[in-house]
């Protein structure tokens, strides 16, 4: 019964049609400040996205306008279990969930493919489990093969940069944790959408030595706008 009633509220709450145009919900977080870091990146684009909108036209893909919600995180065991609790208590009220941090040294941008089964530990020397008898390691459950992500615009700078934007390490501390315990609970209550798990990501930002806050916004802009697509609308060449 808890399943087919999150099954409801995501019917009812989510891609709603306005004027003829799908709207989806995408929930974006940012921590706060951390370490010497008084300006956390994830933090700002987090609240320039809350409450905007934007539409989108991908080729091959119907119209489409994303809605953000964006929430800040304190960096601390109460702030990542913030999205955990929430997804518990009353299911899902997104079509997505795009998880956004800093990395120290924040010298690369990179897309996590997954969260470790490690609890965030200030010492970084101990590995207790973030959930006792959880599996070591849950994929983003948002299909990265479903999109060639050199197709971004907003990520060609990158490339001229580094090499790989995919990391299979989030690392061992609260980034990875939220990470982690979010892909949790949508797999394990499960919070499911028409072709699987709702999709959650999670984006490692680098300072602003390397990225400006126009730059940072539109490339995650221009992300959740292809995990929307790819996600909830049949691919259609004639579009």
């Amino acid at each position: 019964m808890k399943i087919i009633f999150l099954i409801l509220l995501f019917l009812i709450f989510n891609s709603i049609t306005v004027s003829g145009i799908k709207t989806f919900q995408v929930l974006i977080t940012g921590f706060g400040p951390f370490l010497n870091y008084t300006t956390n990146p994830s933090e700002l684009v987090s609240q320039n996205l809350s409450s905007t909108c934007k539409g989108f036209n991908i080729e091959g893909y119907e119209p489409f306008q994303v809605c953000y919600e964006g929430w800040v995180v304190d960096v601390n065991e109460t702030g990542v279990q913030k999205v955990q609790k929430y997804l518990e208590q009353n299911g899902t009220k997104w079509d997505a969930i795009i998880h956004l941090g800093l990395d120290d040294p924040a010298l690369e941008l990179h897309i996590e493919l997954i969260g470790a089964n490690i609890k965030a530990s200030a010492s970084r020397s101990s590995f207790d489990p973030i959930v006792v008898g959880g599996p070591n390691i849950i994929p983003s459950s948002f299909n990265l093969r479903q999109f060639n992500i050199r197709d971004l615009s907003s990520l060609s700078k990158v490339f001229d940069q580094q090499n790989e934007i995919f990391s299979r390490d989030a690392g061992t501390y609260f980034c990875n944790e939220i990470y982690y315990r979010t892909l949790y609970v949508v797999h394990e209550t499960p919070i499911l959408i028409q072709n699987g798990f709702l999709p959650v990501l999670f984006i490692h930002l680098t300072d602003f030595l390397i990225f400006n806050l126009a730059q940072d916004i539109r490339m995650v802009t221009e992300i959740s706008g292809y995990l929307i697509a790819t996600s909830y609308l049949p691919y259609e060449p004639n579009f």
